[in-house]
């Protein structure tokens, strides 16, 4: 048992700048080569309020730690990375890395928003600490949050580049986070200054008008990804047995959730499924695949504590500035992209039309506005953008945004509390619904359906809904996919529509299953 370590003096922020136009995807693994304890928080797309920063970051072995947790625990575990025994912090997780992150007192602040902090995620089941308790146990601990120290920002409306190092403030401290800095100016510099990013390339994600749609993405060519993967690699997803429930089982459980919408105990349920295989190539080689063949505002890649989370996220679940300004936006309503320009205008304006789509998403926005009402300042909570259509290379999205003003003294892990699990994910009633998802699904999410991102120790957070994401863990990749059933629903299109949401994510680990095999097999030719 014990206690996070508290800082004995105030904490320095020391900054370094790093070449302009620097490129994350090619220092990214030389300067953060510690597996188990480095992040990236990559807008590969820019989207509607977001996306102006990439941030990649690292636990050093001085004040780094790993702060992990499962429901029912007694309270977190913590790891830190220089040597010291494990320890166990007893309390309400919340409670807990608040306190950390009062204990990161910054005496110098910069402009962007992360300059060091946790990153990490909470798993769907931890829901089962705030009020909405489940029979399921996930594999992967429900929270994980990686206390970094160590950051390289990207700006991507400049271009412009930075190093920070958040040290205590004593001589061995400081002279540590200098030497870091020189040493990442220097890599930046050897892997090729001024190199234009293929993230200043990649088209930004513009919130469409009514009726309209923004159809300059470019799709991703079909001759970039092997028609026949090979022996050995995911199929293709109509391989039922990769799926933990397959078709027949999806259908009747749209069918069982639709009942359940009939005796009036929910207005909308959100339905998911979850494919696992055999992972052939490393967590990074994926990450940079499918940022290339899906880039996304809140694009992630995690290694933390052996488990990898490579995601391709459009949604923002909460962001929270230093002025205590909330928001969140929901996404709910999907359509395939074409690559005739007039059918693809006509897929995104369909979004709007369509009554059931049109019920899902306002059936969300209530459920948002009712959970900010709840840690915001009376009257604040507001609406400034309901039902637009959003474009990314794969798909269109029905997208709103809800606003509010959280109340004195409250902050990111309070909006955490009064708003997890995401609307989008559960449906509403919310406390209902998540006993009819329990019930139906028969198993946990794990990480899909929670939240990712950062908690800065400026005070500003960002976190995204775990969408459109793969897990890698011991050998294997897991994916999530789902959809929100009402009663409209149509069985069938609820199946499809939720495997086109995985597609493009399975798409990219069979291309880098191919790759995986192939290398094997040049391997052991090279031995024989």
């Amino acid at each position: 048992m014990g206690s996070l370590p508290r800082a004995t003096s105030a904490r320095v922020l020391l900054r370094r700048r790093l070449p302009a136009g620097l490129d994350l995807a090619e220092v990214f693994d030389d300067v953060f080569p510690s597996p188990g304890r480095r992040v990236w928080l990559d807008s590969s797309a820019r989207g509607s309020g977001s996306g102006r920063y990439s941030f990649a970051a690292e636990a050093s072995a001085q004040a780094g730690a790993l702060l992990t947790y499962r429901v029912g625990d007694a309270g977190m575990r913590v790891e830190r990375f220089d040597g010291s025994a494990c320890s166990t912090v007893i309390g309400d997780v919340l409670e807990v890395l608040a306190a950390q992150l009062v204990d990161l007192d910054v005496t110098d602040r910069a402009e962007v928003p992360f300059i060091g902090g946790l990153v990490g995620w909470f798993g769907y089941e931890f829901k089962g600490d705030l009020g909405f308790p489940g029979p399921h146990r996930a594999l992967t601990p429900d929270a994980a949050w990686l206390l970094v120290d160590r950051v390289v920002a990207i700006d991507h409306d400049t271009g412009e580049a930075q190093g920070f190092a958040l040290v205590a403030n004593d001589v061995s401290n400081r002279a540590a986070g200098h030497e870091w800095l020189a040493q990442t100016a220097q890599r930046c510099t050897r892997a090729g200054s001024g190199s234009t990013s293929p993230i200043e390339q990649a088209p930004r994600v513009e919130a469409s008008p009514v009726g309209t749609a923004d159809v300059s993405i470019p799709m991703v060519p079909p001759v970039s990804l092997p028609a026949n993967p090979g022996p050995g690699c995911l199929p293709t997803t109509n391989a039922e047995a990769l799926w933990r429930r397959g078709r027949e089982r999806y259908l009747a459980d749209v069918q069982a959730a639709k009942a359940v919408l009939e005796s009036g105990q929910s207005y909308e349920v959100c339905l998911t499924d979850t494919a696992t295989a055999p992972f052939a190539g490393t967590a990074l080689e994926l990450y940079l695949a499918l940022r290339q063949a899906n880039p996304a505002p809140y694009s992630a890649f995690l290694d933390i504590g052996g488990v990898q989370v490579v995601s391709a996220s459009p949604e923002r679940f909460l962001h929270v500035d230093a002025a205590g300004r909330v928001e969140t936006r929901p996404i709910k309503g999907t359509a395939a992209r074409h690559r005739d320009p007039a059918r693809d205008l006509t897929a995104a304006a369909s979004l709007q039309a369509d009554a059931k789509t049109v019920a899902e998403n306002i059936v969300v926005v209530d459920l948002l506005r009712n959970d900010l009402h709840q840690v915001c300042v009376p009257g604040s909570v507001a609406t400034p953008r309901l039902l637009e259509v959003e474009t990314y290379p794969s798909v269109h999205q029905l997208v709103s945004t809800v606003e509010g003003q959280l109340r004195d003294g409250l902050g990111p892990l309070d909006a955490v509390r009064a708003c997890f699990p995401g609307g989008s994910m559960t449906g509403a009633p919310k406390r209902r619904t998540c006993e009819i998802i329990d019930e139906i699904e028969g198993a946990p999410r794990g990480i899909y359906a929670g939240t990712l991102g950062y908690l800065s120790a400026s005070g500003i957070a960002d976190l995204a809904i775990v969408i459109r994401t793969a897990v890698v863990r011991d050998g294997w990749v897991s994916v999530g996919a789902g959809g929100g059933i009402v009663l409209d629903s149509e069985p069938h299109e609820e199946y499809e529509e939720m495997r086109l949401k995985a597609e493009a994510t399975l798409r990219v680990i069979r291309s880098v299953n191919a790759l995986g095999d192939a290398g094997e097999v040049a391997a052991l030719a090279a031995e024989s």
